[in-house]
């Protein structure tokens, strides 16, 4: 996939913190990764309500929002659970029949919140979508039935937000449940691309006004969620900068060591073919560009012309990804500013040349989604040896100080982006290098020069240039992730309490937890 591919050791992005600051899954090594990153989100009950998900072969089934607190548990401050609008509408569209307060056992019938029913068909779905997601064995009992459990708990817990948000007669205005509808549509467009869209209705045996009419009832759910949770919850949190101080003081055992940081001068010189051989893939890119001006839609373009085998039968549609994620600044640059649904020109990286589609971005441009058509680049063996020659001359002239690194970087890198810095990429936590690249840079002292590190199309050269030993993190490095921290446990406790407190006051009968 082309974020494995690009991946390597040149991570320019995002800021690094203390992982067991972070939410489980925003914390890699909490998930058995070495490079922890994070990105800032904006708290919402319900993600989907504002952005596409991943993935897709259907019509909105999962969202992009991953669990925090136990290894797979749903957040209760995510009230939506995940599914978001689509896919809670496609699970409850077809029964909505109030079930008996009490008395005996209704086949289907999992709980009853009030005089409304959740039904068992609600949590197969949905533990369905999710059990992949986390990582749960269906065929392990003690595992199926936690997240079972969980599932029952959270829809639960949004019935009875629903209840007593329509008691208090909050209003939604028509305009923003529009606008949330047709956003969900617009996602499983782009997800599905038009002809599968299309087919997926056929399948469903409905029409977009149909799927229209589902999505808006569960918009205004989730609007009515929304408010609500603001007005009562997260408006009665405070956080203090005595809070925070606190925070940072009785947490120390958990924040860590700021791990050994360095600054690196990089030259990069990628493998290319014969000038007459990129040409050609140059032209083949042109023309399927120009293909996609005609009318061809990007996502039948990648079906027809893609050579990303992961991502070529889904329309090229890659996952969610931050800044910095990637490794190549130049592709990211595109991705996190050409306008939403443009068309780029093909783009040049260590695997070939990308036309690019952007499919979704936060308002923040802490992430984006985009489609691509790869039109492969595949040097030979020559072409690698001849690269792997240029390179060991131009290093052999900057150990001898007959070339300066930095005018080195700025004559010769096909980095674009770092030879607008002569090549410095800034500091970098020692862990966020890999592989070749880790043990070319481990084994630096300061002003010295790297032996050659080959990666996935290409050859780095290393300079460093600073270093910074492990040590404490100060207070004002983390203070905005402690207050995050904080901030967010206060507002998971003021959920709790208000939902218990909504338990007191609703008739809720569990029927099955299983």
């Amino acid at each position: 996939m082309l974020q494995s591919a690009l991946g390597d050791a040149r991570r320019n992005g995002p800021e690094w913190i203390p992982c067991d600051l972070q939410p489980e899954e925003r914390c890699p090594r909490k998930r058995g990764r070495d490079i922890v990153r994070t990105q800032k989100r904006e708290f919402s009950p319900n993600p989907e309500l504002h952005a596409g998900s991943s993935g897709g072969g259907r019509l909105r089934k999962t969202g992009s929002c991953g669990p925090a607190g136990s290894r797979w548990a749903v957040l209760l401050m995510v009230v939506a659970l995940i599914m978001g609008i689509a896919g809670r509408a496609r699970s409850q569209g077809s029964q909505q029949t109030p079930g008996p307060r009490a008395g005996a056992v209704v086949e289907g019938v999992a709980a009853v919140v009030g005089d409304r029913p959740i039904l068992r068909s609600e949590i197969d779905e949905q533990f369905s979508n999710l059990a992949p997601q986390f990582q749960v064995d269906p065929s392990d009992t003690a595992q199926a039935n936690q997240l079972r459990r969980e599932i029952l708990d959270n829809l639960i817990s949004e019935q009875l937000l629903t209840m007593e948000a329509e008691k208090q007669l909050i209003k939604i205005d028509d305009t923003q449940i529009q606008q949330a509808v047709d956003q969900a549509i617009q996602g499983d467009r782009e997800r599905l691309g038009a002809e599968g869209f299309a087919a997926e209705l056929k399948k469903e045996g409905i029409g977009e006004s149909d799927l229209r009419a589902r999505y808006a009832d569960e918009a205004r759910k989730e609007l009515l969620r929304r408010q609500l949770l603001q007005k009562e919850v997260f408006s009665k949190v405070s956080v203090t900068d005595a809070d925070v101080t606190k925070a940072f003081h009785d947490n120390k055992d958990k924040i860590g060591k700021k791990p050994r940081a360095v600054r690196v001068l990089d030259l990069f010189l990628r493998v290319t073919p014969d000038s007459t051989i990129e040409q050609t893939y140059r032209k083949r890119a042109n023309d399927v560009q120009a293909e996609i001006k005609g009318g061809l839609s990007l996502d039948q373009a990648a079906k027809k012309y893609s050579d990303d085998d992961k991502s070529r039968d889904n329309g090229g549609l890659l996952p969610r990804f931050a800044p910095g994620e990637l490794g190549d600044r130049a592709f990211e640059r595109i991705a996190f500013t050409l306008p939403i649904g443009d068309i780029s020109d093909p783009i040049r990286t260590n695997l070939g040349y990308h036309i690019i589609q952007v499919v979704a971005r936060d308002p923040q441009s802490q992430s984006a989604q985009i489609r691509h058509v790869l039109i492969k680049v595949s040097p030979s063996r020559a072409d690698e040896t001849r690269t792997r020659a240029r390179v060991e001359s131009i290093r052999d002239s900057i150990v001898k100080s007959a070339l300066d690194f930095g005018d080195a970087v700025r004559r010769y890198s096909d980095d674009a982006a770092s030879r607008e810095t002569s090549g410095d990429v800034g500091w970098l936590p020692i862990d966020n290098f890999m592989g070749e690249t880790r043990s070319a840079v481990d084994s630096l002292h300061i002003g010295e020069v790297s032996r050659i590190a080959a990666v996935e199309g290409g050859f780095h050269i290393f300079k460093l240039v600073g270093e910074q030993a492990e040590t404490d993190y100060a207070f004002d490095e983390i203070k905005d992730q402690l207050h995050d921290m904080v901030e967010r446990d206060a507002r998971q406790k003021q959920l709790e309490s208000y939902i218990a407190d909504l338990k007191t006051r609703t008739f809720v009968e569990i029927r099955s937890r299983q």
